[in-house]
């Protein structure tokens, strides 16, 4: 992967995380405080190194 942006939205549509690096992951948490079990919306777009793009979306359940 060349370049990559995804993001996470909770039910509200307020962005709790976003990266551009396969090694960062979200740890269920906003500002410091840990977010509440539910649904997450994810989208992920970016470019592979021989050019082609992709553009995924979907949701994540976050459990604890």
């Amino acid at each position: 992967v060349k370049e990559m942006d995804f993001r996470i939205f909770n039910r509200w549509g307020e962005l709790v995380f976003q990266s551009n690096s396969l090694d960062d992951g979200w740890d269920g948490t906003l500002r410091g405080a840990d977010q509440e079990v539910e649904v997450y919306v994810y989208t992920l777009t970016g470019e592979f190194d021989d050019g082609d793009k992709f553009d995924l979306q979907g949701n994540i359940s976050l459990l604890r």
